[in-house]
This record gives structure tokens, sequence and C-alpha cells, in this order.
């Protein structure tokens, strides 16, 4: 069993980056040999020199979702920030002439499970997936509770009174996420959290539930697209450690080049450092690129509260790989060729959907899945990854664990340790290492 301790270590306040590199691929590189440890100072800019043709670069195609949410309480008017993490269903809009629902078109992959309000004190919940045909409604009354028979992705939503801002309109949507909420103290199910221009009522949240981590499950009703309103009313979500307000740069910044699926409540950092240049560079020198998305939510940055490393449980995420995707790395792999994984979210995806068979051929499938893999010193082996660029991580995290478990906790204490002495720029507007 291995300490949480053993993964500390010192880090000055001045060394963690507040805002990023003026030009994405000028940060710093430190790069290391991931059996000896042995390390060279590079810019990120020198990535090329260090990749040959035929190498596959795995990169995590998640977009950030502005995900922060300032609000006031309905009754008393104290004030609530919100910080999204995962829809447990998908917007659904019930026409008021027809009575017929109308599903958005998101590649989200977990079922539906969104609320509307019915007659009276109950609720009407429909549930499905998104082929045509298949969502059914069902109705209860206040203080019952649903329990679909569903796959990946479905929390089970005690069903409450949800009163409406106002009468229904044939647009209204409601949503279903979990989030997080501070101080979450003053939220209790039922309590609704008014967002938007001087806080009127362009985005309501309806507090559901709490669950056994700490967040809450809540129903966002609004008028017309979510993701509209959403882009309107939320904000950027910087990390903790980035003591500033989100501004016009983060929108740019905050964001890969490449960012495709919407979905992350976190940016996968390690691919903040590429431009369409660099990419560009990388594939005329016949380096392959292809895409995967994991949706960075909970699991990814979690905190570590347990003193043994091995009780820690991730929070599940959601991942997609195309088949193309599947087709390239596994192509890669059958002929000898390095996987290199930009970020540890690329790297989870990867190893979640690997499977090793009889002949010790690893193979990757396709699809839509959901992962709770943690990987650490003494766990799991690597099946798939060859090489892995990643930005230095936060003391005792899941992601440093990770990062020590594809090299040795000695060699990345050590490499931390010279990044420390070298001023290094650390966290997710820092430098990056590429180990090999």
């Amino acid at each position: 069993m291995t300490r949480l301790e053993l993964f500390d270590y010192e880090l000055p306040e001045e060394l963690i980056a507040q805002y990023p590199a003026s030009q994405r691929d000028g940060s710093r590189l430190l790069v290391m040999d991931r059996t000896t440890g042995s390390l060279s100072d590079q810019h990120f800019s020198d990535l090329p020199k260090f990749l040959r043709s035929g190498d596959v670069l795995v990169l995590n195609d998640s977009r950030v979702m502005p995900a922060r949410l300032l609000g006031v309480k309905r009754d008393g008017g104290a004030r609530i920030e919100l910080f999204l993490l995962r829809r447990t269903g998908e917007g659904e809009r019930k026409s008021a002439a027809s009575g017929t629902e109308q599903s958005g078109t998101s590649r989200t992959p977990s079922p539906t499970n969104v609320a509307r309000p019915g007659q009276g004190d109950g609720m009407t919940v429909f549930v499905g997936d998104r082929a045509p045909g298949k969502r059914t409604a069902f109705s209860a009354r206040s203080g019952g509770s649903l329990r679909p028979p569903l796959g990946n992705g479905v929390l089970d939503v005690p069903l409450c009174s949800v009163p409406l801002a106002a009468p229904c309109a044939s647009d209204e949507v409601f949503e279903v996420w979990e989030v997080l909420a501070r101080p979450a103290r003053r939220l209790k199910a039922g309590d609704v959290v008014r967002f938007g221009d001087e806080l009127g009522d362009e985005l309501v949240a309806h507090v559901l539930r709490k669950t056994e981590d700490g967040s809450l499950i809540v129903a966002f009703e609004c008028a017309g697209s979510f993701s509209e309103v959403l882009a309107r009313v939320g904000k950027m979500p910087l990390p903790p450690y980035i003591r500033r307000e989100a501004s016009s740069l983060d929108v740019e910044r905050y964001q890969t080049v490449y960012a495709d699926e919407i979905g992350s409540a976190a940016a996968p950092t390690a691919g903040l450092h590429f431009t369409e240049e660099l990419l560009n560079e990388l594939r005329t020198q016949g380096v392959h690129t292809t895409f995967v998305t994991l949706h960075v939510g909970l699991g990814t940055f979690r905190p570590v509260r347990s003193e043994l490393i091995e009780d820690h449980r991730m929070h599940e995420e959601f991942y997609h790989i195309s088949e193309q995707a599947a087709a390239t790395v596994n192509a890669a792999k059958r002929e000898g060729r390095r996987v290199i994984c930009v970020g540890t979210t690329s790297v989870r995806t990867l190893e979640s959907a690997a499977t090793l068979g009889s002949d010790a051929a690893c193979t990757l499938s396709p699809g839509w899945g959901a992962t709770d893999i943690f990987i650490y010193p003494g766990g799991r082996k690597f099946l798939v990854t060859d090489a892995l660029i990643t930005n230095f991580h936060l003391p005792a995290s899941t992601l440093l664990m990770l990062v020590a478990a594809f090299s040795s906790r000695e060699n990345i204490l050590a490499a931390y340790t010279h990044a420390v002495r070298n001023h290094y720029r650390f966290f997710s507007y820092g430098d990056a290492m590429l180990l090999l």
C-alpha cells in the first residue's frame, strides 16, 4: 500500500502560471527518458526533433464549456456559484400545440434523463436514448423516485416538486446536470438559483438532490437553447490556483486549437501548447494525428483525500473513440510504431478501451464509454501508450500518480525538482514535459 504523502513536493507559489505564454508553442519543454530519468531542457516548438515518421499523436478534442455560473438564491438572495460537471440528461422541448418531444443533436454518450414540471406537485421525466421512438415519459408525484433501467450515465434522480419561474412556454427547456456548488451548505432539494443579466430568470436552476460525493443534481430551466443561454451567462472555468477572473484572453487560450466536442469542465491542458503550424509541421514530417474525446470532469481534478492512494475512487467520465482513431492506433501497435498521448486524458481514454488478446496483441475498441480508471505506480500496466506529453501537475494528484506510473515516482519527483530549480511554470497555463 502506498501513502499519499509520497507524491507531495514543494512548489513556490510564484511558479504557478497565472497567464499563458505569449505564444502557445513558446512554452518550455522538459524532455525525459522515462527509463533512465535523464533530462533535457527544450522549448515546445522543438517537439518535432523528438518525434519521427510513423508516430501516432493522440489528442483529446473535448471543448471546454463556460461551466462557471454566478447567481443568487431566489429565497433570501444568497450569492451562489455553480460549476457544471456533466449533463445527466439532454435538453428536451415539448411543443405546447402538439405535445410531442423534440430532442437536440449532441454526441454526449449518456442516455437522457430530463425533467419537466407536470401538473400539480408532480413532475414528468423523459427517459431514453437518442434513437427515434425510444423515449418514454414517466410521471411521479412529489417525493417519488425513478430508476430507469438504462446504461452508462443515468443517475438515480429522486423526483420533487419543481415550480416554474413563469408559465411554461412552448420553447422552455429543462436539462438535468451534476454540479458543484459554493457554498454548498446553503442549498437543499427544492431550492432555486437564478442566473443572467441583472439576475433575472434567463437561466434558473432547481436543486433536485445532493449526491454522496457532495455534488448536486439540478434541473436547469431556460427559454430556447440551453447552450446559447450558457454561452451568455457562463464564464470560463479557470482553476482556483489561477487567482484572477477569466477574461477574453482565456476564451481563446484556455481552449486547444483543435477543440471540437463541447463537454469539459476543465481544459485538457497538454494540448494548449499546440498551434496549427506546429501540427502541420509534424504531419509534413510523417507524424500521424488522430483525435479522441474525453470530457474532463471531477474524475480528473478531484483531490485524493485517502491516506492510501489505493483507497481513492475516481469519478466517472465519458469518452469517445471513433472508428478511424481506433484503426490508426491499432495499425501503429501492430507495426511497432509509437503511440504518443497528448495529456493524461488521452492516456486514460486509450487505456480504458484497450484489451490484450491471447496472442499478447493490444486492440483498441471504438465507441462511447465511461471510465473511472485510476492509474498509479504498482497498479495496471500501460497497454497502448508509448510516450506522453503532459503538463506539470499538482502535488499528490491522480495526474501526478499517472505520470509517475509511466516512469517512476523517483524519476518524476527528480524531474519536478529540476523544474523548480530552473523556474519552469507549473499547472494549467504552465510548461510541459515529454516522456519518451
